[in-house]
């Protein structure tokens, strides 16, 4: 077979000059670039302005995950934050996450005393005979801006709740209630404090824990237009 410049010579074939050649891969790169082009202008119109610059996705691809300004948000308190408030704050996140709600859960105390210590060890025990997560926790003292970052703050006692109404600063938005209001049922509206006590003491508080959170959820069940205290 004859041997031409580039490579043997097929009998029959047409030969093409260098600059043809090249023209034709010049061609097929402006090709390539027009498509990417193309589709690179597809993706930007399925996006549309944002006022104040940048880019939102179009209506109807949403993300689903829920943001901290559509979550309500529940702070417990009791006095050092190792026994009723730890508890509360594990039954409800137990709950609300068996249940997939919004809901944001946060304890604190009305003093300093056992700052940046765990829950009591007899709370621990407890909540884990009735199946429920420890919170990884430490203690700590409310806050002034835990008045405007919750929407409820719910004492352990009534008592609490005078503390916490004095402690709120001016202009507070979050309703501060003992949480017992939530099962007016029982005729009881205090948790008494465990810790001087055993475990037979921090196992009645659970129970009155349970029975607060089960009022509760009733409420954080409905849809915010209809909710008594959270919406």
């Amino acid at each position: 077979m004859p041997e031409g410049a580039d490579g043997p010579v097929v009998p029959g074939a047409r030969a093409r000059c260098p600059a043809a050649v090249a023209r034709g891969e010049r061609g097929a790169r402006t090709g390539v670039v027009a498509r990417r082009q193309a589709v690179g202008a597809r993706r930007v119109s399925r996006r549309v302005d944002r006022p104040g610059g940048g880019v939102e996705a179009r209506p109807g691809r949403r993300r689903r995950t829920e943001t901290a300004s559509t979550m309500t948000k529940i702070l417990f308190v009791c006095t050092g934050n190792t026994c009723r408030s730890p508890m509360a704050e594990a039954v409800l996140r137990h709950r609300v996450e068996r249940e997939k709600l919004a809901v944001l859960v946060d304890s604190a105390g009305t003093t300093d005393l056992h700052a940046g210590s765990p829950p009591d060890p007899r709370a621990r025990r407890v909540l884990a005979r009735r199946g429920y997560p420890v919170p990884d926790h430490r203690a700590r003292r409310v806050r002034p801006d835990d008045f405007h970052g919750f929407d409820l703050v719910l004492g352990a006692t009534r008592g609490h709740v005078r503390e916490l109404e004095a402690l709120a600063p001016a202009g507070a938005r979050a309703r501060i209630l003992p949480l017992l209001a939530f099962a007016p049922d029982i005729g009881v509206p205090d948790i008494p404090d465990p810790w001087s006590g055993g475990l037979a003491d921090y196992e009645y508080a659970l129970d009155l824990i349970e029975r607060g959170v089960e009022g509760l959820m009733d409420e954080l069940r409905r849809p915010p237009a209809g909710r008594t205290v959270t919406g």
